[in-house]
């Protein structure tokens, strides 16, 4: 399941002198930098890690950490991440007795270069009476005159609207994806197309699927995603303010980023081309 990218920079030290001397501006030391999101009915559990940078660097990425012990607990056991093989700074868990299940509480343990990062989640219940307005989604060909010729325009037969029950005022977001083997794109042209369509997180209890989000035929898969606060809060917080020099929100310890658990429900459409 793809993840929605979680973008944290270097934090800052500002100090600020008085009028008769020069003001300093002095970036602050590396910090670990923590991606993890445990999905709930899932069978693998993954997490990133990677070193912030400082400003006054060239560097403009974090670099992936190799390095580290990394511990998952729950109820009393421990559960050892291991460094991938094809994803630097992805550590994995190999095991199948990881279960990671609605109202289950965890929390994590990093270790790296004689410092500890900890931070803590619980998995939420998934989404509730999950449904969809329609299960197909229809486009039919139109056929325009322009100064610069004929085009050929898709329309669709509407957009399509997934709903929840939301009386608890949570978070949720939704991602929308093809599924289908066969699906072919919808526009015959060289344009690269969006795969998977992400949207922000929300208090609502509904959310529409429009044209824009759409460019393969087939069979398409619509997830309701339950998020914590500590996911929302770091989204929200995501866009830094140069003027500020602010640091997105945190509920790592020691260290940057974010370690939280999302649970999840389905619905279906299918989108035909005419």
């Amino acid at each position: 399941m793809r993840k929605i990218p979680v973008i944290v920079g270097s934090t800052l030290l500002m100090f600020l002198s008085s009028c008769s001397e020069e003001n300093l501006l002095l970036p602050s030391e590396e910090q670990t930098v923590v991606e993890a999101y445990l999905y709930a009915n899932q069978s693998t559990q993954s997490l990133d890690l990677s070193a912030s940078y400082p400003i006054d660097t060239a560097a403009r990425s974090n670099a992936p950490i190799s390095d580290a012990v990394v511990t998952v607990l729950k109820n009393g056991a421990s559960y050892r991440f291991t460094l991938a093989a094809d994803v630097p700074g992805r550590y994995r868990y190999t095991g199948s007795n990881l279960k990671v299940q609605a109202g289950d509480a965890f929390s994590l343990r990093v270790e790296r270069a004689g410092a500890v990062i900890t931070s803590s989640t619980t998995v939420p219940p998934p989404p509730s009476s999950v449904r969809i307005s329609a299960d197909t989604m229809k486009f039919t060909e139109e056929t325009i005159t322009t100064p610069f010729g004929s085009r050929i325009l898709l329309r669709s037969s509407g957009e399509l609207t997934v709903c929840w029950v939301n009386t608890s005022q949570n978070y949720y977001y939704m991602t929308v994806e093809p599924i289908d083997p066969g699906r072919q794109p919808l526009q015959l042209d060289s344009i690269p197309r969006v795969f998977q369509f992400v949207s922000r997180p929300s208090l609502g209890d509904s959310a529409r699927i429009s044209d824009a989000q759409i460019s393969y035929t087939g069979r398409h898969r619509v997830r309701i995603y339950r998020v914590n606060k500590e996911y929302a809060d770091l989204f929200l917080s995501r866009e830094q303010d140069s003027r500020q020099l602010n640091e997105p929100l945190t509920n790592i310890d020691n260290g940057l980023g974010i370690f939280t658990a999302v649970n999840s429900d389905s619905v279906f459409f299918t989108v035909v081309r005419k």
